[in-house]
């Protein structure tokens, strides 16, 4: 896929987050650690960084 390509909406899972004003898209083949997304964000030089630790790699 690239860059500026539109998503396909049936390949992917939009999640709020808690407060209800960010919206994450997850493919819907990943796995998570008991079904929890759990996203970090932070800031490195200047650019927006989410990490996402509860998901599974998947199988080769």
């Amino acid at each position: 896929m690239e860059s500026g390509d539109p998503l396909d909406p049936d390949e992917f899972l939009p999640l709020k987050d808690e407060s209800g004003k960010v919206t994450i898209l997850v493919p819907k083949k990943m796995k998570f650690t008991d079904d929890k997304v759990l996203v970090e964000h932070f800031t490195y030089r200047g650019k927006d960084v989410f990490i996402c630790r509860t998901a599974l790699l998947p199988d080769r």
